[in-house]
């Protein structure tokens, strides 16, 4: 289609990862990689092959606004070695070619998926893929299986990524499958365009041996990729984002939603989100909602959302909103012999919640740091404790103990009974030891280093008491009479 509209696709393909230059990734095999190779090249006398990915960045640079990067984990030719580049500068700016790219010489399919999936690290905006030309082994299915498995390797990356898929140079049958991924894979958001290299290409005027291009086919292949780049279509007048709001959140997110500033989002426009002026979107987003991640707890952003039009750079922006992240969920469950109990009363943070039919009390918006709480419920014995730190959502699991429990056990003696002014406790060495009302208050605790310990009662009035012996490998319950 229109010639002109090539800048307004790759300042779009900038906006999609929030930096400078748009990032371009060429991916296959010895066509895409070129070589060096002097046993090789010596056959036909020729100095180098340099690959279409030369004369392909020539030609992006050619439009001399624009700022790219080539990305990939390969720098070099196949067997360059440490022999300097043999790249001219661009004859457009001056510029020095950017040979970054994933492509191995005489590589198959199976064998660049596999180096894909170990040794690319780069997330691309755009892809050139030419595969398939060495697969003399391999059946055509799976060849096309491979290429299937290279869209998705780059779409787990950044799911809104342009894929340009060769039909290849060599032509045949594998072709037509290619051209029917391409079209089962294409979609709206991350478009792969089949690009037929194979009409057109000469290989007794544009290659050396048949197979690999020479500087000729180089320039063949580069402006057929160029051009399919040129053929993408323009977006629609853009307005700003109005009735931006907050839809959800958790202690580490906030979702947004907004009313939409395009008619249709198209590969040239859609939606930024800034959270306190800084962009947080990784790629374009095409939706009217976004969840903002990795914020912090109970605190509050200003947020805003802005439209872009990548054709003509503009950016227009909603108005900024103060949304609050929520703090951590905090649950209790209180169980006795294993059963949930109903309307026990939580005391957490000086605030109070009774157990639901399920023995669930829950407690949000709760901020880090040590909390202390503690569980009351007629009949059983209270329970007090202190937890440090809560950095995260936090279950407890709480036992209750019933203040009518009589365990037999001799490991403990407890006498007088009844008693009034003193209460001496046996076998006690080594435990932890405490006093409790009849409705479950705790009166004393003590650690007992001593087989015999006394308790000093005299100051509390008659009536039925608990006392509870604590080791690691249990407890031991007796009930007390105190009489005056």
């Amino acid at each position: 289609m229109r010639n002109k509209i090539v800048l307004a696709v790759l300042m779009f393909l900038y906006a999609f990862t929030g930096t400078s230059q748009v990032k371009i990734i060429c991916i296959g095999n010895s066509v895409t990689h070129g070589t060096a190779d002097t046993a090789y090249l010596n056959r036909f006398s020729y100095p180098v092959l340099k690959s279409w990915r030369y004369p392909f960045w020539v030609l992006l640079d050619s439009l001399n606004t624009l700022s790219f990067d080539m990305v990939g984990s390969q720098k070099k030719l196949y067997k360059q070695g440490d022999s300097a580049a043999p790249y001219p500068k661009s004859p457009y700016t001056g510029h020095v070619f950017d040979s970054a790219h994933e492509a191995r010489w005489g590589a198959s399919s199976d064998s660049v998926v596999k180096a894909l999936k170990k040794e690319m690290k780069d997330t691309a905006d755009i892809a050139f893929i030419h595969i398939g030309g060495s697969d003399n082994d391999t059946v055509d299915e799976t060849t096309v299986s491979n290429i299937d498995t290279i869209i998705t390797l780059l779409r787990n990356k950044n799911p809104y990524i342009t894929i340009f898929l060769a039909q290849v140079i060599a032509g045949g049958a594998i072709n037509d499958s290619i051209l029917n991924l391409a079209t089962q894979r294409n979609t709206l958001a991350s478009p792969v365009k089949a690009v037929d290299l194979a009409s057109g290409w000469d290989k007794g005027t544009m290659s050396l041996d048949s197979v690999i291009p020479d500087s000729t086919g180089e320039k063949y292949i580069a402006r057929r990729f160029f051009n399919a780049l040129m053929t993408c279509d323009v977006a629609t007048t853009t307005i700003a984002p109005a009735n931006v709001k907050q839809t959800g959140k958790t202690s580490s997110s906030i979702s947004i939603s907004w009313k939409k500033g395009l008619n249709s989002p198209d590969v040239f426009s859609g939606y930024n989100v800034y959270v306190n002026n800084v962009r947080m979107n990784a790629f374009l987003i095409k939706d009217t909602f976004f969840t903002i991640q990795g914020l912090k707890v109970l605190s509050s952003y200003n947020i805003r959302v802005t439209t872009v039009d990548y054709r003509t750079k503009t950016e227009k922006t909603s108005s900024t909103q103060a949304f609050l992240t929520s703090g951590y969920t905090v649950r209790f469950k209180v169980l006795y012999n294993e059963k949930p109990v109903e309307g026990a009363k939580v005391t957490f943070n000086s605030i109070n919640q009774y157990t639901d039919t399920a023995g669930n009390a829950v407690f949000n918006d709760v901020a880090a740091g040590p909390k202390t709480y503690n569980v009351q419920k007629t009949g059983f014995f209270e329970i007090k404790s202190t937890y440090q730190n809560i950095q995260s959502d936090t279950l407890f699991v709480v036992q209750l103990k019933s203040i009518d429990l009589n365990d037999e056990s001799d490991e403990i003696a407890v006498y007088p009974v009844p008693a009034s002014s003193f209460l001496v406790v046996s076998g006690t060495r080594g435990s932890i030891l405490e006093l409790y009302t009849s409705t479950g208050e705790l009166l004393m605790k003590m650690h007992c280093t001593d087989e015999t310990t006394v308790l000093e009662i005299s100051h509390l009035p008659e009536g039925i008491y608990f006392i509870k012996s604590r080791t690691g490998t249990g407890e031991i319950v007796r009930k007390i009479i105190l009489t005056k």
